[in-house]
């Protein structure tokens, strides 16, 4: 147990550094720090008019699962520690204990991947939330006989991310 927990971190690692996700500046050039996660607020998308309600409440859902993966990047990375950290207790009650925490960090790295994949699809959103309710605006009065090929899978697209109707 303790070998699959780590080689799920390890392979975390790896994704950040693969992603760039958690790429830092050191005079010009960029080194990986492999435990420096998105911080909310993280993403910047540039846009010509002001912030709208639906960006907004993307922006604050995705900064709220920012704040979960960290949550559970930590409780993992504390059970790592606790593991291998030297015990008083007599070598079977450490055993014990140690398979215990074993079986809560699996379960926790389970839950992480799953709370990672849905910070993947709300970065999404938020970089499509203002192009979504474009896409409704200019898709919300027409006739279906007047709705292009192009329209339709517009609405597809943003429907796949949930972003259609738009959310406030």
């Amino acid at each position: 147990m303790l070998l699959s927990m780590r080689a799920y971190i390890r392979s975390l690692e790896f994704m950040v550094i693969l992603t760039g996700v958690a790429m830092a500046q050191n005079n010009g050039t960029t080194e990986p720090n492999l435990y420096n996660l998105p911080s909310p607020g993280d993403i910047v998308v540039a846009a010509k008019a002001p912030e709208s309600a639906e960006h907004k409440f993307a922006q604050k859902q995705y900064d709220n699962q920012v704040e979960v993966v960290a949550g559970l990047s930590n409780q993992i990375e504390t059970i790592l520690v606790d593991v291998d950290a030297p015990s008083k207790e007599s070598p079977e009650v450490h055993h014990l204990y140690v398979i215990a925490q074993l079986d809560r960090g699996d379960k926790l790295a389970i839950r992480m991947g799953v709370e990672e994949e849905e910070l993947a699809q709300r970065k999404l959103r938020v970089e499509h939330a203002d192009e979504c309710v474009a896409v409704f605006q200019a898709t919300t009065g027409k006739k279906t006989s007047d709705v292009t090929i192009k329209d339709t899978e517009q609405v597809k697209a943003c429907q796949s991310m949930n972003l259609y109707p738009p959310q406030k």
